[in-house]
């Protein structure tokens, strides 16, 4: 039991507002750096770059605002962000190649916030209900049983290609469920 737990970020109508207009304004940028820094080999962790940075905005969005400028702000955190999420999964990888168990949480108190945040607003099941039976299966095979698309589309016995676009309509749909309720 940790003795200051991190509350939950409430933000503000003009906060989110504020946030949406700097990840819009924002959204090439943001996806050239992140896509660069995780390169050919993670570039896989893109859409949870994407997540992680908005997530963080919301957590720090105090000092964002009062930030001399916001938009270099959100570019440096980019790129940390990208950093890491790669160093999280070459950790989740080594730990559960190695002893077979789950990393330990190297900020525990940053995750166990955005996961109260993410839960208290009831994110997950609003998403899920906006989702098609079709996109509920994908996301099943893709997030919950973390299989890749090859072996997904063998599964569901539809081709890869189908898989990838849902794949690109579910991130598009998580990204816009984050912006609307977080």
């Amino acid at each position: 039991m940790k003795d200051n737990p991190k509350l939950p970020v409430v933000l503000t109508a003009e906060q989110r507002t504020f946030i949406e207009k700097l990840l819009v304004e924002n959204e090439t940028a943001i996806k050239y750096i992140i896509r660069k820094t995780l390169g050919r080999v993670y570039g896989y962790l893109n859409d949870e770059c994407i997540g992680e940075l908005c997530l963080l905005m919301c957590d720090k969005i105090s000092d964002i605002e009062v930030h001399p400028n916001p938009r270099a702000w959100v570019m440096a955190s980019a790129k940390l962000t990208a950093f890491s999420v790669i160093n999280k999964n070459k950790n989740h990888a080594k730990f559960t190649t190695l002893n077979e168990e789950q990393p330990t949480k190297t900020d525990p108190t940053f995750e166990d916030a955005l996961y109260s945040l993410w839960m208290k607003n009831d994110v997950p099941q609003k998403l899920l209900d906006t989702l098609t039976e079709r996109e509920k299966q994908i996301y099943q095979k893709l997030y919950a049983e973390n299989k890749n698309i090859e072996t997904t589309a063998r599964e569901l016995g539809i081709a890869s290609s189908t898989v990838r676009t849902v794949k690109k309509t579910l991130t598009d749909k998580i990204l816009e469920h984050i912006r609307k309720n977080i």
